[in-house]
């Protein structure tokens, strides 16, 4: 039987797998490593393979063959249980997150803007054309925060993205230099500390190995619960600050077009994170949508990242909510939902949301395994 893992199974694993080598001085066990396929080198001139950490930059890796069968992130697509259709591809991008300006800002200029150029320009390289950034602090923050930590702030009197002017508006700006027509979309990782019922960014302790993140027992959270405070007074206030951030972006010259109201809304994280349930996120769409509407943004469900397709269902079944939603942002385990929901709402644009980072190797064979799943949101 093949063992279907989640961002935070694999991030969990992985942290138990670099204490245990941290002792030891090896890398021994561990789901991660364990299940990953027997590679074999390809020898094919054509192509380069350049790796870098903080200890060994710009080094040249073996390529290995294809596998596209890490049994750990299985992608269950039943070919009998698919159809052809005829969807179009809206584009191809990466997430701008704050880790990535400050390692961008320590290169030389020329030598950054030949990274972007390489990423965005239209005529060369990547092409990135339609990119997630986050709304707040998340996983790859500077530090947590949100645009109002005001505690009871519901008119938003001291909402502010100040913060994001040292780091996510002049890395967008940047990319927006190499492509003028770059689409966005967005997500938060976490509400305001004070919307949440335990008044924390995170949901869960951090892993061993990891830097204690101070959360206390009680206000760790669960999958299946509602973290967002489910009251109308809160899910306004919530709904005003995604109104508030996309006019605060407008007015520095970035168009946000899409959002998503909670990423991976089923996971208890020791970074920013909030649960949700399918049924409190729709409570909450029927008070986003008509701030996001007067905005002419779209919103998505997402982002799911479990292979439950009735948790898509259950919002869709709520007309109030339903109404409002073009698409659904699909990651990690949710690949494995694709072809139901593929099959069941076939007017929804389905997105992959996010790349599954996996165990850092960046080898051939996981770079062959992630275009198989860009491939799987055309089902």
């Amino acid at each position: 039987m093949r063992r279907l893992c989640d961002r935070r199974q694999v991030l969990k694993g992985s942290a138990l797998v670099a204490a245990g080598a941290a002792v030891s001085g090896t890398m021994r066990g561990g789901t991660a490593i364990a299940q990953m396929p027997h590679l074999e080198p390809l020898h094919d001139t054509r192509f380069t393979l350049v790796t870098t950490t903080e200890a060994s930059p710009w080094q040249n890796a073996t390529v290995f063959g294809s596998t596209f069968a890490w049994d750990m992130l299985n992608l269950n697509v039943d070919p009998s249980q698919t159809r052809p259709v005829n969807r179009k591809i809206e584009g191809f991008g990466a997430c701008f997150n704050e880790l990535g300006w400050t390692s961008l800002s320590a290169l030389a200029e020329p030598d950054r803007e030949k990274v972007l150029r390489e990423l965005f320009d239209p005529q060369v390289g990547a092409r990135l054309t339609y990119c997630r950034m986050p709304i707040g602090t998340n996983d790859f923050a500077t530090e947590a925060y949100s645009y109002d930590e005001t505690d009871g702030d519901f008119d938003l009197k001291h909402f502010s993205i100040e913060h994001d002017r040292q780091t996510l508006i002049p890395f967008i700006h940047a990319a927006q230099r190499h492509q003028p027509k770059l689409r966005l979309g967005a997500s938060p990782w976490t509400p305001p500390s004070w919307m949440k019922r335990n008044h924390f960014y995170a949901e869960a302790k951090a892993y061993p190995g990891m830097t204690n993140n101070g959360i206390r027992e009680d206000q760790v959270g669960h999958e299946g619960e509602d973290m967002f405070i489910q009251e109308p007074r809160y899910f306004d206030a919530y709904a005003h600050y995604f109104g508030r951030f996309i006019d605060a972006y407008q007015a520095e010259g970035i168009r946000v077009g899409m959002v998503m109201p909670q990423n991976e809304f089923n996971s208890a994280q020791n970074f920013p994170s909030c649960t949700w349930t399918a049924e409190g996120l729709a409570r909450f769409l029927e008070a986003l949508g008509p701030e996001m509407q007067k905005r002419n943004v779209e919103v998505f469900f997402g982002t799911d990242e479990r292979g439950n397709p009735k948790l898509v269902e259950t919002v869709m079944a709520d007309k109030d909510a339903a109404r409002f939603i073009k698409g659904v942002g699909i990651q990690w385990a949710g690949k494995n939902a694709l072809p139901a929901i593929a099959r069941e709402f076939p007017g929804l644009i389905i997105f992959q949301s996010e790349q599954e980072c996996g165990d850092g190797q960046n080898t051939w064979s996981y770079t062959g395994y992630c275009w198989q799943l860009r491939l799987s949101s055309l089902f």
